[in-house]
C-alpha cells in the first residue's frame, strides 16, 4: 500500500489524501503528527516531514518508532 498526505499547519497533522493497494483501512483512523515531542510525531512519516529528508523502517511491525 501506498499513501499520499497533505500537512495541515495549524494542526501539524498528515491527513491521508490519496492511496492505492491492499490494506488501506490502516488510513481510516491514523493520527501521523510532524511534532517530535507527540509519540504519533516520531514514526518514519514525521521523522521525514519534520527533518525534510527521506524515512523509512525495515520492520514496520516491530520498529518501537511505529508502535503509536
Amino acid at each position: 500500500m501506498a499513501w499520499i498526505g497533505l500537512l495541515d499547519e495549524q494542526s501539524k497533522q498528515l491527513i491521508p489524501m490519496a492511496s492505492f493497494g491492499s490494506g488501506m483501512d490502516y488510513l481510516e483512523n491514523i493520527q501521523i503528527l510532524i511534532e517530535e515531542n507527540q509519540a504519533t510525531g516520531r514514526g518514519p512519516t514525521g521523522t521525514a516531514m519534520r527533518e525534510d529528508r527521506p524515512s523509512w523502517c525495515q520492520d514496520f511491525q516491530h520498529d518501537p518508532a511505529t508502535a503509536p
